[in-house]
């Protein structure tokens, strides 16, 4: 076994095992997934937390998102941000929008969902009127750029991304998992980004003037996004011109789609940040072009407000994902130009 430039004998392997368990050994499994990822202790902040955010979801009697079925009026196709049950923002969608029925699309953690709505589409499966599709900002332009308005080409990018999700879930012997586990609290290939913030941004008595989030340092081929990851103005031109196609493609097909973008954590807090960091751009350049089109949401434009008025915890200080807050905010925007929209019909 080998951490960093240290190799270990069998022997030695032994003894670090033997201490590692009785002294700084840890189950991180319960905690969200940055906690998860890079072994950090975020003390009892996961359980205080949702406590004072839970406050928001008791207006809302149950969880009226469910799967997609043939009656449903309006459906998602998005990512884990789209998977958050009741604290998400399809149910406060659902609230506002009082006597549709919702569904929620999702094949796996590492599909498209780009590529996903077009597959359905060319299939002879029937879609609801209102369509959202949601993309995290760590990987739109790149699930943009890669869709093909044929049902052949995504199937192909369906294997692929089967293939990478199967690949992670291959189990790791313990040597393996005591050797990563090391690794990370020494800080060596941890794929958990850390800058300090000028303010206090969470509540996490531990981390209250902590960023962490996720950082493409140490992930090989397990992970490909990262929050620092940045686009060239030719990439981003490319996708605002997929984005344009995909709305006439979806309109050709009798669906009115929403295009919804879920902000990296580190976006939304880089002012804040008090070193020396990577400026990031690439969500705000991005949208100019859609600045006019009432379906196309940066959600970034309706979470920064608040964070700026101080509002804490706007995202999990232990998690990669918005809390409750910003759900409530999304869903509620997307609710109101729904209504709107059908207004105007």
């Amino acid at each position: 076994m080998r951490i960093g430039s240290i190799l270990f004998s069998e022997n030695q392997q032994a003894v670090c095992l033997i201490v590692f368990y009785f002294s700084f050994y840890r189950d991180f499994k319960g905690a969200r997934d940055l906690g998860a990822l890079g072994m950090i202790d975020f003390g009892d902040y996961q359980n205080c937390v949702d406590t004072l955010i839970d406050n928001l979801v008791i207006s809302i009697p149950r969880d009226e998102v469910g799967e997609y079925s043939d009656s449903c009026c309006i459906i998602s196709i998005g990512d884990s941000f789209s998977q958050q049950g009741i604290r998400g923002y399809m149910n406060y969608m659902a609230h506002s929008l009082s006597g549709h029925i919702f569904g929620n699309v999702t094949r796996d953690n590492w599909f498209v969902p780009e590529s996903f709505f077009i597959e359905i589409c060319e299939s002879s499966t029937p879609l609801p009127p209102i369509v959202i599709i949601e993309s995290v900002e760590r990987s739109f332009i790149d699930r943009l750029c890669s869709i093909k308005f044929n049902i052949q080409a995504n199937e192909v990018n369906k294997k692929n991304t089967t293939a990478e999700n199967e690949k992670m879930s291959n189990p790791k012997n313990f040597f393996n998992w005591a050797q990563e586990y090391y690794k990370k609290h020494l800080g060596i290939d941890n794929p958990v980004g850390h800058f300090p913030l000028t303010t206090k941004m969470f509540t996490c008595s531990k981390h209250e003037k902590d960023l962490y989030f996720i950082n493409s340092k140490g992930y090989g081929d397990e992970y490909i996004d990262s929050d620092l990851a940045m686009c060239d103005s030719s990439s981003i031109k490319r996708a605002q011109c997929k984005l344009d196609t995909l709305f006439d493609y979806a309109n050709a097909h009798g669906v009115e789609l929403y295009y919804l973008v879920a902000t990296d954590k580190y976006d939304a807090y880089q002012e804040y940040i008090e070193v020396e960091h990577p400026k990031k751009n690439t969500l705000d350049s991005f949208s100019d072009h859609f600045k006019d089109n009432k379906h196309y949401i940066n959600s970034k434009e309706l979470i920064l407000p608040a964070i700026q008025a101080g509002e804490k915890d706007m995202y999990y200080c232990d998690d990669t994902h918005w809390s409750t807050k910003s759900a409530k905010l999304v869903g509620e925007e997307l609710a109101k130009r729904i209504h709107n929209s059908k207004e105007h019909r």
